[in-house]
This record gives structure tokens, C-alpha cells and sequence, in this order.
């Protein structure tokens, strides 16, 4: 048992490292790259992280679903399109909408929608590195005693 908690102390700790590097990747691409405006040419939609996105919009019965945009934008005179990540909170969004977009200054090409994104991901990784790093350091199963008698 000893050696399976040692184990999810240093899974929850490799979680909380690379949430922490989720975040401040995030947060760097959104500080140092050129925000503009795209335009919504598809919303992709599915009930689930993995299944298959299509284009008309599909509703989980318990009110879960995944949305990614397809969103063009202009640099220097070319039209670049990129596919967002999935995310619930794209789901308001139509065909045609804006949208504010931050692009890398050295690779127009790669895009996010404006907002730290990334940052709530990175958020979610550190919460449960920390639940796993805490029940491998206070947590397990501790077996009743009948030595007491009864």
C-alpha cells in the first residue's frame, strides 16, 4: 500500500507541475501575442471530449456539450483560419459572429481565441494533482482492527 501512495504523491505532483506549465504558456501566448478579430466561419459541436465534432448542433441530455470554432482572420492581407480548442463556453456563438482572437507575432498561423483558456486548464491539472498528492500523503485504506474484541 506504501508503494502505490508514493505513487500518487509523485503523479500529483507531476500533475501540479504541468498544470502550473498549462497556465503560464497560456498566459505568456496571451500576453505577448497580436489580438485582433476573427470571424466565426463554423461552430463544431459534441456531447463529449471524444466524440466526434460535427457541425450542426447537438445537445447532451444532461446539458453537456463541447463546442470548437473554426474562426478566420486577416494578417498582413492573408486570411488564416485555425479550429479552437473545445470548450463549453463557445457554445452561444454563430456562423458569421466576430470574435477576438490573439495570433503569435512570429507564427500568424497559430491562433487562440482571446481569453486564458488555457489557464483553466492548467487550473484543473494543479486541483487534481493536489487531490491525488493529498491522498497519497493522508489518504488509503485503513483496515478495521478486530482485535478489540467484540
Amino acid at each position: 500500500m506504501i508503494i502505490l501512495r508514493i505513487i500518487a504523491v509523485l503523479v500529483g505532483i507531476a500533475l501540479m507541475v504541468a498544470g502550473y506549465f498549462v497556465r503560464a504558456e497560456a498566459a505568456d501566448f496571451q500576453a505577448k501575442g497580436k489580438k485582433t478579430t476573427g470571424t466565426v466561419v463554423r461552430v463544431l459541436s459534441a456531447t463529449s471530449p471524444v466524440s466526434r465534432f460535427t457541425e450542426r448542433r447537438v445537445s447532451d441530455p444532461d446539458g453537456v456539450r463541447l463546442t470548437k470554432l473554426e474562426v478566420s482572420y486577416d494578417v498582413g492581407g492573408s486570411t488564416l483560419t485555425f479550429t479552437s480548442d473545445a470548450s463549453s463556453s463557445y457554445r452561444d456563438y454563430r456562423r458569421g459572429q466576430s470574435i477576438r482572437i490573439v495570433y503569435d507575432r512570429e507564427d500568424p498561423g497559430s491562433a487562440r481565441v482571446a481569453g486564458a483558456q488555457g489557464s483553466m486548464r492548467g487550473l484543473i491539472l494543479m486541483v487534481v494533482g493536489i487531490i491525488v498528492s493529498l491522498w497519497g500523503l493522508f489518504g488509503g485504506s485503513k483496515k478495521p482492527s478486530l482485535a478489540g474484541g467484540l
